[in-house]
């Protein structure tokens, strides 16, 4: 049947949409945030209220095709069924023609770029730049819809709301080597995967799409922690985002924050004690008892800091011969392991002597390995990679994978995701469920064995321990400001005896 097909066809484009918007959204907060890099300090709170906005806009726009979509299943499994009447095709005729003539389901552009010429009137413009979600021509669109009534159910039907923006020069990153440094969690691809879920189903009993994470009732009697208290990093104008934390012998607790450039550190009461400038920082070790290591993204260095009480001193950069951006590191039998972004570890000495080259298995265009850890005294290695936690040995040798389908059915996120951050300590493998909130256990072998946490977290991002303390940092671009640079404090029983 004709109009079968079409409704594939626009189906596919709609899902094939969703995956350009967020693509093209994401480049567009990355020339927010490089222009913003520029004139930082006068333009961060202009900053993000400009991608807020792009973030509300692709919501709304995604909320839209997500309509568009189920109408179209709806008509489709009417179809396919065979109990439809001419009406019901007239009327999806005209459904199916609207939305070509429309053309909604190939608008998907979004757009940002700067001006050089504005750092030298930021102090009187109102607002950064607008978003521009239409490239054919000098309008922005917002999505609303309208519900048109007939004699059997309603259509909603996509329209567009067009308001002005200001055009502004400056190349966006999307077509450098640079990888992102927004949040990549907003634009997590599983969201947006499985173009053709619904046509895969066919030959079963269709159901109606849902982009909603299904939520999963685990039961308290399942946790091995207790919750302690939690705090907040450094207040700034806008919100810390910690890509790494670690625990010190004292138990002062040491953080970094990538979007302020500092590292902070704080007692073992939560007090905040010191706060220092660090560029680009991303990865984040402890040394020994009074050091700890960064990795600086951008510049291809890890620089050392000394901790004295109370304070945090600058003390060495060590040189990678790595031309990549650099991810975590980690200390181990007193090496350094560090990740770029060819995925692959580089092991070097507290000298600074590379000694090894670590292959991990996984190309780049799969994504990066952002966190990992190391497992020194069986000389394995657990890097997280897109599909779930993948263990290699010292020569780089595949060991195992966990992914979303060694969890127990119940335990399993509808999108797929499995890891955000990795934790090894005494024998103890846990990790991070950023989708379901909660922190789990696995064994050396790659099974799943249980949950630690379930209660008090809120997207978990990173994790450190020491003894009995855990700490862990949550992010999610749709929290609030301040709850974004909050860290969970928690006390564990002892997992090897549990």
């Amino acid at each position: 049947m004709a109009l079968n097909e079409s409704i594939i066809q626009l189906i596919r484009q709609g899902n094939e949409a969703k995956q350009d918007l967020f693509k093209n959204s994401r480049s567009a907060e990355d020339s927010v945030r490089a222009f913003q890099t520029e004139q930082k300090e006068r333009i961060d709170e202009l900053a993000e209220n400009t991608i807020s906005g792009i973030r509300e806009v692709t919501e709304k726009k995604c909320e839209a095709l997500d309509t568009v979509m189920l109408e179209l299943t709806e008509n489709l499994k009417m179809f396919s069924k065979g109990s439809y009447s001419d009406r019901d095709i007239d009327q999806g005729t005209k459904y199916v023609d609207s939305l070509n003539i429309e053309s909604l389901l190939q608008d998907t552009a979004i757009d940002f770029e700067g001006d050089l010429d504005i750092a030298e009137s930021l102090l009187s413009v109102s607002r950064l730049g607008r978003y521009r979600i239409d490239s054919k021509d000098s309008e922005t669109s917002s999505c609303y819809y309208s519900t048109e009534e007939t004699e059997k159910k309603k259509l909603v039907l996509p329209y567009c709301q067009r308001i002005g923006y200001r055009i502004l020069d400056e190349q966006s990153w999307c077509s450098s080597s640079m990888s992102s440094i927004s949040d990549n969690n907003f634009y997590d691809a599983d969201y947006v995967k499985g173009s053709n879920a619904v046509l895969e189903n066919m030959g079963k009993e269709l159901d109606v799409l849902n982009v909603k994470d299904k939520v999963l009732n685990i039961s308290a009697n399942n946790c091995l922690a207790r919750y302690v208290g939690q705090f907040h990093t450094y207040k700034h104008r806008t919100a810390c985002v910690v890509p790494d934390i670690t625990i010190m012998a004292n138990m002062n607790i040491v953080l970094i924050d990538h979007y302020h450039n500092s590292i902070q550190l704080f007692s073992e009461e939560f007090k905040s004690l010191d706060e220092k400038v660090c560029s680009y920082p991303i990865g984040l070790s402890k040394l020994n008892d009074n050091h700890v290591v960064v990795t600086l993204r951008r510049t291809g260095q890890l620089a050392i800091f000394r901790i004295n009480k109370t304070k945090l001193f600058y003390q060495r950069s060590i040189r990678m011969k790595c031309d990549s951006y650099l991810w975590q590191v980690t200390c181990k039998s007193s090496k350094l392991f560090v990740v770029c972004d060819e995925n692959n570890v580089h092991v070097i000495g507290l000298d600074g002597q590379e000694l090894n080259v670590i292959r991990s298995g996984v190309s780049p265009e799969l994504g990066y390995l952002r966190y990992f850890d190391v497992n020194d005294k069986d000389r394995q290695i657990y890097v997280n990679e897109r599909r779930g936690l993948r263990c290699i040995n010292f020569k780089g040798k595949f060991q195992w994978l966990f992914t979303n389908e060694d969890f127990p059915e119940s335990e399993r996120d509808s999108r797929g995701h499995s890891i955000e951050d990795v934790c090894y300590f005494d024998g103890i493998i846990l990790a991070t469920h950023w989708t379901l909130n909660k922190i789990f256990q696995i064994s050396l072998s790659g099974k799943f064995l249980r949950n630690v946490i379930v209660d008090n977290l809120e997207h978990p991002r990173i994790l450190s321990i020491l003894g009995t303390r855990l700490v862990v940092t949550q992010f999610n671009p749709a929290n609030k400001s301040a709850d974004r640079s909050i860290v969970k404090v928690f006390e564990i029983d002892d997992l090897s005896k549990s």
